[in-house]
C-alpha cells in the first residue's frame, strides 16, 4: 500500500503519527505508526486475535473487548505496523497536564524479546520512541502506568529506553532524555523516528 500522509480515504481513517525503522534479520525494515482515530478503525485490532504473531498475547483481549470505550473515554490507541498493514504492536495512552502516559503497550509475542527465536528487533523500542516523540510534540513526559515486575521487561524500560522510576510500580522519561532515546533507535535500527502529524 502507498502510504499518503495528507489525505485519507473512507477506508483509511487512521491517522499517521510516525515513520521510522526495526530490523528484520539484521536488516532494516520500514514501520509506521498510527493512531486509530474512529470506531471503524477498531476492527484492525480485533482481527490480530486470529494472527499467530498475536497467540498468547497479554493485553489484546481488553484491548478488543473495551476498544469502543477506550475512544469514548477520551483514551488514544496507536498501532506500529508494517508496510503490509500488519499491525506488530499497539498501545493504548491517556494524557495529563504533565504526561502523555502509557496505561498499557504490547509487542506481537512472537516478536518480543520474549521469544528468544525472534528474528525481528526493536519493535517496543520503536514504538515507544514514537510515543516519547508525540509526548515531546505537546511539551510533556511520557509517563508508563505500572511497568510489570519481570526481569525482561524492567530492563526494557529502565535500559534500553533509558526511562527512570516513579514510585514503586510506574516510570518517566522526561522531555530532556528524550533525544537521547530517539539518538539510540536510530543506533539500532538504522533510520531516525520521523514526527509526521
Amino acid at each position: 500500500m502507498k502510504i499518503n500522509t495528507g489525505f485519507s480515504s473512507l477506508s483509511f481513517l487512521k491517522t499517521l503519527k510516525t515513520k521510522g525503522a526495526i530490523k528484520y534479520e539484521e536488516k532494516s525494515i520500514p514501520v509506521f505508526v498510527y493512531q486509530l482515530d474512529k470506531e471503524e478503525d477498531l476492527a484492525q485490532i480485533a482481527s490480530l486475535e486470529k494472527e499467530k504473531d498475536w497467540e498468547d498475547s497479554y493485553y489484546l483481549p481488553d484491548m478488543i473487548r473495551y476498544r469502543k470505550e477506550y475512544l469514548e473515554d477520551g483514551l488514544s490507541i496507536y498501532t506500529l505496523e508494517d508496510k503490509n498493514e500488519n499491525t506488530l504492536s499497539f498501545c493504548l495512552t491517556d494524557e495529563s497536564p504533565f504526561n502523555l502516559k502509557i496505561n498499557l503497550l504490547e509487542t506481537a509475542p512472537k516478536l518480543s524479546r520474549y521469544n528468544k527465536d525472534r528474528v525481528t528487533r526493536f519493535v517496543g523500542e520503536t514504538m515507544i520512541t514514537s510515543m516519547a516523540l508525540v509526548a515531546k510534540s505537546k511539551n510533556k513526559n511520557l509517563f508508563i502506568q505500572g511497568v510489570a515486575n519481570r526481569p525482561k521487561t524492567r530492563d526494557f524500560y529502565f535500559s534500553l529506553c533509558k526511562f527512570s522510576p516513579f514510585g514503586k510500580e510506574n516510570a518517566i522519561l522526561k522531555k530532556r532524555t528524550i533525544p537521547k532515546l530517539v539518538q539510540s533507535n536510530e543506533k539500532h535500527t538504522g533510520q531516525k523516528v520521523e514526527l509526521i502529524g
